[in-house]
């Protein structure tokens, strides 16, 4: 009786896991770019389920050097612009060449906080 009672447990837990209900991660990219002037820019982009701090309607979009010192720094609606399916929810944020050659990672103050590398588009 108890091995049936496991077993069907078993059922309803394999059943009810992986459902449609789960939430993916929250990831942040950040990409080097030209924005649509021929102009230098950040694209950082915000693929899974993040929300900002407290429900509240806006997120910062920080850019650090080496050192940890901040290089550029944004505030930007939530929830984040789209343009389609690709690249998804997603911050243009123009920026100089010099403020680009210092920076080394991105930090969104998402809800988890969300921080990435800079990398080549």
């Amino acid at each position: 009786m108890l091995a049936a009672v496991l077993a069907v447990a078993g059922v309803a837990l394999a059943l009810t896991a992986g459902g449609d209900d789960e939430k993916a991660a929250a990831a942040l990219t950040v990409e080097r770019g030209v924005g649509p002037t021929g102009l230098p820019e950040l694209l950082a982009t915000v693929t899974g389920d993040a929300a900002p701090p407290s429900g509240g309607r806006s997120v910062t979009l920080a850019c650090l050097d080496h050192r940890g010192g901040t290089v550029t720094a944004g505030r930007y609606r939530w929830p984040l612009e789209t343009d389609g399916p690709d690249p998804g929810s997603h911050i243009h944020q123009p920026i100089s060449g010099r403020e680009l050659a210092r920076i080394a990672r991105c930090r969104l103050g998402t809800r988890p906080p969300l921080t990435a590398r800079l990398s080549l588009r």
